[in-house]
């Protein structure tokens, strides 16, 4: 009989509470800023804006629990985010 194995924290299911997006400013500002033009790189306007968000942290850890999510999210882009979680997995 095997031993299951331990699943990594990045493996496990995440419950995503999303009660902070009503606070972004994303969400007040509202148009395409945040999305990759046409497979190109998102605005900078867009990381400043994220800059001085309230909930640009919980907005991260969203954009982390979900892989392959494209654009601006908590300041980064989807490229930064990549570079995060393999940091994550590393240590």
């Amino acid at each position: 009989m095997t031993t299951p194995r331990k699943q990594a924290w990045w493996e496990r299911p995440v419950d995503l509470d999303v009660s902070w997006m009503d606070e972004a400013l994303c969400a007040q500002i509202g148009g395409d800023l945040w999305l990759p033009e046409n497979g190109g790189y998102s605005s900078p306007a867009a990381k400043q804006v994220c800059g001085v968000c309230p909930v640009r942290f919980e907005c991260l850890e969203y954009a982390l629990a979900q892989p392959g999510i494209q654009g601006v999210f908590g300041g980064t882009t989807d490229k930064e985010r990549n570079h995060i979680l393999l940091r994550r997995r590393a240590s």
